[in-house]
């Protein structure tokens, strides 16, 4: 696990990212092709992914793109990456495992920035925009992409969990990539979403704050994370008569895209 003064890898969540955070079937493709056209990315651009991770993005956006250079502290994300390439024969993306602070390319080399996800989970992240504005080219973007969700029938366990473990949890699902961008002086272009629908079932939702699957409950004490998991076991015995039947999830996938200063 990370410090907190480090960037956060997600080499324990490898082997369930895409079941946690993936798109569902062909979702992907809408999503990457809203951000190909919302930004303007063509055959022609160089485009970088900080946080590439398992692809999710990148494997799909690629096929709109020129080269696609991925970064990841994880290589165990991206060997993930590398096993779903074969079902995107088009793209040419280039991976290399390391520090968004210290990227491997040249000043002024990049037309796009892509980042999902990510700033939020890095210590410095004004240092991580500074650093994408060198290696883009005069006139290149930032594209960031970041989801929005909501579970109108599930909301009591969301509550239930609050309530126990409001003051000791961090926002680390909540991407920062506008506000951080704006702070620095880039100027939001254009900005689109995507809207689609999923179910959950309330037993599911349990069980993955059972297994503390998500970034921001891997640094919440031990006591506080049972805490708030026997607080949704109340909430659901009281609440849902059926805990296995699915219930609705909104979806949008949000794109903003960024002129740098």
């Amino acid at each position: 696990m990370s410090s907190p003064e480090q960037s956060v890898s997600f080499d324990r969540a490898a082997t369930y990212y895409d079941q946690t955070r993936g798109f569902p079937a062909g979702i992907d493709l809408k999503a990457a092709a809203l951000m190909a056209q919302t930004a303007g990315i063509t055959r022609d651009s160089q485009v970088i992914e900080i946080g590439v991770g398992t692809g999710r993005l990148a494997l799909p956006l690629a096929q709109h793109s020129g080269r696609y250079y991925g970064v990841d502290l994880s290589a165990a994300m991206m060997d993930v990456l590398r096993s779903k390439q074969p079902a995107y024969p088009d793209g040419d993306i280039r991976l290399t495992a390391g520090d968004v602070m210290r990227l491997p390319l040249k000043s002024g080399s990049i037309d796009f920035a892509v980042m999902v996800h990510i700033l939020h989970l890095i210590p410095d992240p004004q240092a991580a925009v500074r650093e994408l504005a060198r290696v883009l080219k005069p006139g290149g973007a930032a594209v960031a992409g970041w989801n929005w969700r909501r579970e109108p029938t599930l909301e009591i366990l969301s509550q239930a969990w609050g309530d126990v473990t409001g003051d000791f949890l961090r926002h680390d699902r909540r991407d920062t990539a506008p506000e951080t961008l704006e702070a620095a002086g880039w100027r939001l272009r254009r900005q689109d979403g995507l809207q689609y629908s999923t179910t959950m079932t309330a037993t599911q939702k349990i069980e993955a704050f059972r297994g503390r699957i998500y970034s921001s409950l891997w640094r919440l004490p031990d006591e506080v994370w049972r805490a708030g998991v026997e607080a949704m076991e109340k909430a659901l015995a009281e609440h849902y008569p059926d805990p296995d039947a699915p219930q609705p999830v909104e979806h949008t996938f949000f794109v903003a895209v960024y002129e740098r200063p």
